[in-house]
This record gives structure tokens, C-alpha cells and sequence, in this order.
């Protein structure tokens, strides 16, 4: 499919919306990707570059947080870990600390 091409690293859309960079300086931006993810790969062309001593960008690896993390792209809005990422993100003064406990592929946890 043309859109799904365009979706693609290095496509005409990619490279015209990233055209002066990924971001803005008066947007604070938090992306959340997992090793395992099967629908963004390699999972780490998920994360944003931030320009040198930009305080505004924060990329998150489910895994480095806790190994018990097996969630993957689907499972993504069941985990737990995930969630209370989001909710930091959202209100940096009352970061979340969830437990490490375990999150399964596809039914998160």
C-alpha cells in the first residue's frame, strides 16, 4: 500500500516532516518503546533525537526498567510500567515508581 511505504525510515514523508529536526524546544516529548516491539523495528528507530544539551527529550526502554518486562507492541496500553511512564510524563512532580512484576506479550500486565 502507497501509505504504508511512506511509513517506511528515509520515505519522502518522513524525510519532509523531519526536515529541521525532530523536535521543538518549548515541547517537552517522552517516547516509550519496548525491545520486543514487532510493528516498530528496530524498535529503536521509535526514539527521537534531540538536538546537543536539549533538555526536552526522554526515549524510555521498557526493558532497562525491569527485565520482567516482555510487553510488546500490542501489550503496550495494558503495561504497567508503560502507564506509569505516561502518567510522569504528564505530571513530572509526582513520578510514578511501579514494581517490577512481570508483563506478558499481547495481555500486558
Amino acid at each position: 500500500c502507497p501509505a504504508c511505504a511512506e511509513q517506511e525510515a528515509g520515505s519522502s514523508f518522513i524525510t519532509n516532516l523531519n526536515e529541521g529536526g525532530e523536535t521543538v524546544p518549548s515541547v517537552n516529548y517522552t517516547v516509550i518503546e519496548s525491545e520486543n516491539d514487532e510493528v516498530v523495528t528496530p524498535y529503536t528507530s521509535a526514539f527521537l533525537a534531540a538536538p546537543p544539551n536539549a533538555t526536552n527529550v526522554t526515549n524510555i526502554v521498557l526493558q532497562n526498567q525491569c527485565a520482567l518486562d516482555q510487553g510488546e507492541h500490542v501489550s503496550m496500553p495494558y503495561d504497567h510500567i508503560a502507564d506509569a511512564d505516561v502518567l510522569t510524563a504528564l505530571d513530572p512532580t509526582d513520578p510514578q515508581q511501579p514494581a517490577c512484576t512481570p508483563v506478558l506479550p499481547v495481555s500486558g500486565g
